[in-house]
């Protein structure tokens, strides 16, 4: 096999992890709708435990700690457009924000399956979400 077969494989896979991406954020975002409607903080430091540990514990030891690492930063990502529907701005919304006003991204409308969510552009979301989590490192 070619690297180029290898990358059209990487890129294959990251349609598919973005479509997804895109659906829980859309689902994220429903909930955020949801926990305003009832008075409900984005937050719920028991459920992502409780989720983080059932994760880390279905992942191959060797990807353990990256797989813990991915859903944190999902989390995280989650969580701020929850508190951004609830008109709480977090260090990382600002920081998405920021930085989607900074690049001059365009913000696009994504839809799902019953509900839409804008979002800027992953790259600029991502950078950011990686400066405020590894500030304290």
């Amino acid at each position: 096999m070619e690297l180029s077969d290898y990358r059209r494989q990487i890129d294959d896979i990251d349609s598919q992890l973005l479509a997804l991406f895109y659906r829980r954020m859309d689902v994220a975002a429903q909930i955020g709708g949801y926990k305003k409607a009832h008075n409900l903080p984005a937050l719920d430091a028991g459920r992502e435990r409780a989720k983080l540990q059932q994760i880390a514990n279905s992942a191959p030891e060797a990807l353990r700690d990256y797989t813990v690492s991915l859903y944190s930063l999902i989390f995280e990502l989650s969580r701020s457009c929850q508190n951004r529907l609830l008109g709480i701005t977090s260090p990382l919304t600002a920081e998405i924000e920021h930085a989607a006003a900074v690049s001059g991204a365009s913000r696009r409308r994504l839809s799902g399956r019953g509900g839409r969510v804008f979002a800027a552009c992953v790259r600029p979301a991502v950078h950011a979400a990686e400066r405020v989590l590894l500030r304290d490192v």
